[in-house]
């Protein structure tokens, strides 16, 4: 028997919990009201504010246990994300901070790589 997402795909449909949007500043990836979960699908990491989950607030958990660091375009966003340059800075988060930090961390040149949050839609 197959799974239904097995089934949907090979329809050429997509599932909407495969549906993903990387956060980041300003293209709304959030709503707010809707509670947000680690992939475990158990821990809480917040219940949004707005489009950007909740910008510098805190968060009740950390959106991962691991330290990576993130691009979120805070404030900098490498010329709206088309510049790989090291002359050219974006801004970036821990995904391991609880705090303001899991969304303003500091900076980054463009051409040094990291990863995104992405949020289910």
């Amino acid at each position: 028997m197959q799974s239904v997402t097995a089934i949907v795909q090979s329809q050429g449909l997509v599932l909407l919990q495969d549906i993903y949007k990387a956060l980041l500043n300003g293209n709304n990836a959030t709503t707010s009201g809707v509670s947000y979960y680690r992939t475990d699908g158990t821990t809480l990491i917040a219940t949004a504010t707005g489009g950007n989950l909740v910008g510098t607030s805190s968060l009740i958990n950390a959106i991962s246990s691991s330290s990576n660091t993130v691009w979120t375009g805070s404030s900098l966003v490498c010329a709206n994300w088309t510049s790989g340059s090291s002359g050219s800075q974006g801004s970036n988060g821990s995904a391991s901070s609880n705090n303001s930090t899991y969304w303003n961390s500091g900076l980054a040149q463009c051409n040094t790589s990291r990863r995104l949050y992405c949020v289910s839609q």
